[in-house]
């Protein structure tokens, strides 16, 4: 859907009037905040909020239309809608056209409250209004977006071996005879239905972390950023207590993901 203009007011008055008729919904404040994102400037949208939102609105888009469909009584359509979107020929709008065939009228009326198209327009939730472009790059997932080109979402997501660059260093040859092994165990232990995105990269990079470190016979030390970079095929910076991921894009970038405000939890149906 095209932005539009809307004023901080405007927003603010959206806002209030989705989470009064969502009250019942956990989460509500952040999923208005979804609701309108899309038809409106996320500059604008922080401004009322008077926090950063980065790109929770992007990232976490697929959170919540699972949160969607779960607060609407429409759960055991996720897989199926989901699906639907990550085939090469599916977009969001032939998804939507799944679960509007195969919805009530009521449950149809009560996604399009939780969506915020009954709020926004005064009307109920229209596909046609939303694009129907196939997902090229990206993989919808109950705990986020993911790029099917990052190493990543190679090994967390779609369980297939990421493409890496022969190894430079002693550590990464030494660690080379057991990546298949990782990259099972990783598929294994993450399961980005029940883990939210941020969280996801989080588990995976301590685990591959510490199971390497195992693998070549490293009891007090730790594999570092270098060989966890390579591994992954991304770029990582250490910030406090644990790792973080720069995504091969600029440290500003990593800045706006850090202080953004994150979905909690992922809904159960």
């Amino acid at each position: 859907m095209p932005k539009r203009n809307l004023t901080s007011g405007e927003v603010a008055l959206f806002l209030n009037k989705y989470e009064a008729a969502n009250h019942e919904v956990p989460n509500r404040t952040l999923m208005g905040v979804f609701a309108i994102s899309t038809v409106c400037r996320i500059k604008t949208i922080e401004e009322v909020l008077q926090r950063p939102l980065g790109h929770t609105p992007t990232v976490h888009r697929s959170w919540f239309w699972h949160e969607c469909l779960i607060h609407s009584g429409l759960g055991h359509l996720w897989k199926p809608f989901r699906d639907e979107y990550n085939h090469h020929d599916g977009s969001l709008a032939s998804a939507l056209r799944l679960v509007r065939r195969n919805s009530t009228k009521d449950e149809w009326g009560i996604l399009s409250l939780r969506q915020g198209s009954a709020i926004l327009r005064d009307s109920l939730l229209r596909p046609s209004d939303f694009s129907e472009k196939s997902a090229k790059y990206s993989v919808w997932t109950a705990g986020g977006v993911w790029d099917r080109r990052n190493g990543f979402t190679k090994i967390i997501v779609l369980g297939e071996t990421p493409e890496r660059e022969s190894p430079h260093t002693g550590i990464q040859k030494r660690m080379t005879p057991f990546l298949s092994l990782v990259d099972k165990e990783v598929h294994a232990l993450v399961d980005p239905e029940r883990v939210l995105f941020h969280d996801a990269r989080i588990k995976a990079t301590t685990y591959a972390r510490e199971r390497l470190s195992s693998l070549v016979g490293w009891k007090e030390r730790k594999i570092g950023e270098r060989s966890l970079s390579w591994y992954f095929g991304s770029e990582f910076i250490h910030r406090n207590d644990g790792w973080d991921v720069c995504y091969r894009h600029s440290r500003k970038r990593l800045q706006r993901t850090q202080d953004s405000w994150l979905p909690p939890t992922i809904s159960k149906k």
